[in-house]
């Protein structure tokens, strides 16, 4: 056989590997959209893990996780209304996903539209406050306040805080980032809190930011 025929039969084995990866990836596509109460939507990884009375559930295209279906109906009073999280190989929770809504907030979105910067410093300083004397009780700490910004969400303007924390008590962890996005719409409002651990920051930090940009409703 021929030089040229051998590179062209190489060519067309690398094009035709090439077209099946593709074709695959198209079948099992790495994001999952998940379909939340209140007509709130985002795109989670697919190896993240639906957490729903206590059971594991792997996020897939057929098994869409959902928590509108509790006895046929969904109370928006409830507090944790949905978590997800991402484990590594020694079943630690390094990435996790959770929303809460908030059915009495009066709070909408033309009035987020129109804060100031001032307001929203205003804001930052009242959350930093709180969450720094709350979050001993559940065995956390702030350990770098990162400050909060006014950001557009698919067409919704929402209040972006991010901060740092760390475990204070057994099981000692490393060092989280978390950002809450928390959009405020009357009785639609809702919070998106997203974790990761920072030892794992170069691969999670850019999926965290492709979550919060899948953020809609």
């Amino acid at each position: 056989m021929t030089s040229s025929k051998v590179i062209a039969l190489f060519i067309f084995s690398l094009v035709a590997a090439f077209a099946a990866a593709l074709s695959d990836v198209q079948a099992q596509p790495n994001y999952v959209e998940v379909r939340l109460p209140l007509g709130v939507r985002a795109d989670l990884p697919r190896n993240w893990v639906a957490l729903s009375n206590n059971q594991r559930i792997t996020l897939s295209s057929s098994v869409q996780a959902t928590v509108e279906q509790r006895g046929g109906y969904f109370d928006a009073s409830s507090d944790l209304a949905f978590a997800a999280n991402l484990y590594d190989d020694n079943q630690r929770a390094v990435g996790i996903f959770n929303i809460r809504y908030y059915p009495t907030e009066t709070i909408k979105q033309e009035d987020i539209r129109a804060a100031s910067a001032s307001e929203i410093k205003d804001v930052d300083k009242e959350l930093q406050r709180s969450l720094t004397a709350a979050l001993p009780s559940a065995g956390l700490a702030v350990v770098e306040w990162l400050g909060s910004t006014k950001r557009t969400i698919n067409g919704k303007s929402a209040i972006v805080t991010s901060y740092r924390r760390q475990r204070i008590s057994p099981p000692l962890t490393g060092i989280f980032r978390v950002r809450l996005v928390r959009i405020l719409d009357g009785g639609k409002t809702f919070t998106a809190t997203l974790s990761y651990a920072e030892d794992n920051a170069i691969l999670l930090e850019p999926i965290s930011e492709r979550i919060i940009s899948s953020i809609r409703y």
